[in-house]
């Protein structure tokens, strides 16, 4: 039931949880993985079939965020999308999504509070993706995971990893 949330893209930093950054970033904690190689307004898609649990337009940091909830294998998950540059028009809490719906579009870059925008926690274009256990749109980061437990991400694109393509 999973599939990736990008046509095509790398790994621009990796899952740390609560441990502090140790990549490029320069620090912090990060509950997601970061998804990049691809422009602006690129269409970001469901991570498996769900139900809008929560979206959170302009944060400080994470910019525009969108919370799906998952059943698959009879196991319940909840995805989280950040950093979006637009949310789909039709899309609201409690819509039915597939792996095919376009839930917004990658942001970061002109998004960036250092651009004029009002993210705080971004760089450049780029989709973090995660994923926690349960149904937990409002205490993500307690229960999330690394992403590359259920995906087969390539390595970072610093060290020599490639692109995936859904």
């Amino acid at each position: 039931g999973w599939k990736y949330p990008l046509v095509k893209g790398c790994v621009a930093s990796e899952y740390t949880g609560s441990a502090n950054r140790t990549d490029w970033s320069g620090g912090g904690h990060h509950y997601g993985i970061d998804l990049a190689c691809v422009s602006e307004g690129t269409k970001v898609y469901p991570a498996a079939d769900g139900v809008v649990a929560r979206i959170v337009y302009k944060a400080s940091c994470g910019g525009n965020m969108v919370y799906i909830n998952h059943v698959v294998n009879g196991k319940s998950y909840t995805s989280v999308y950040m950093h979006l540059l637009s949310i789909s028009n039709d899309l609201y809490v409690n819509k039915v999504v597939t792996t095919s719906t376009v839930i917004g579009g990658v942001g970061g870059y002109s998004t960036d509070i250092n651009r004029g925008g009002y993210d705080r926690c971004t760089g450049g274009a780029h989709l973090h993706f995660g994923l926690a256990e349960g149904h937990k749109a409002f205490n993500f980061n307690s229960y999330a995971f690394n992403p590359r437990e259920i995906f087969a991400f390539p390595k970072l694109i610093y060290s020599g990893g490639g692109y995936f393509y859904k």
